[in-house]
């Protein structure tokens, strides 16, 4: 599992291979037309993840710190695994340090579940990427600060 923190006024913190575009959770139905305009407003509020692993640790960077409103999150996968991205918007006072150590607890879910706005609120990112792969999505992200999340087991086992 990889968790990363996204900061800024939105509170969120690549393309190696083809990337492909949609949008993430879609309101109602959306045109084409209106799918290129959000996707066009997207482009100057954007973030970059890329995913790195080794034969022991997984774990993200982020690039860009987006604000509140439609959002181009690009996911690229430059390590050896599959990984994964999903964003959860952390409560107000709620840390990343918080979060991560949570994650530690016997009880892990209900713990990080506790520093979650809206726990089943998941943020669907970008699709599972093997190695090598990119992928480009579009969603309305709230104010707020966020963790990026691979629910994928590391090498290690977690």
């Amino acid at each position: 599992m990889v968790v990363a923190g996204l900061a800024g006024a939105l509170g969120v913190a690549a393309s190696a291979g083809p990337a492909s575009a949609r949008t993430a959770r879609p309101q109602a139905r959306t045109s084409k037309a209106q799918a290129a305009a959000l996707a066009q407003l997207a482009q100057h509020n954007a973030v970059t993840v890329i995913a790195h692993d080794s034969s022991t640790t997984m774990r993200f960077n982020i690039v860009g710190s987006p604000h509140a409103g439609q959002v181009m999150m690009h996911f690229k996968n430059r390590g050896k695994f599959a990984h994964e991205m999903s964003l959860l918007r952390l409560k107000k006072h709620a840390t990343l340090a918080q979060f991560k150590q949570a994650l530690q607890q016997p009880d892990a879910e209900t713990a990080a579940n506790k520093l979650i706005v809206d726990p089943a609120g998941e943020i669907a990112g970008p699709a599972l990427l093997g190695p090598g792969l990119a992928e480009t999505v579009v969603a309305p992200l709230k104010a707020g600060h966020y963790v990026v999340i691979c629910f994928l087991p590391g090498p290690d086992g977690m």
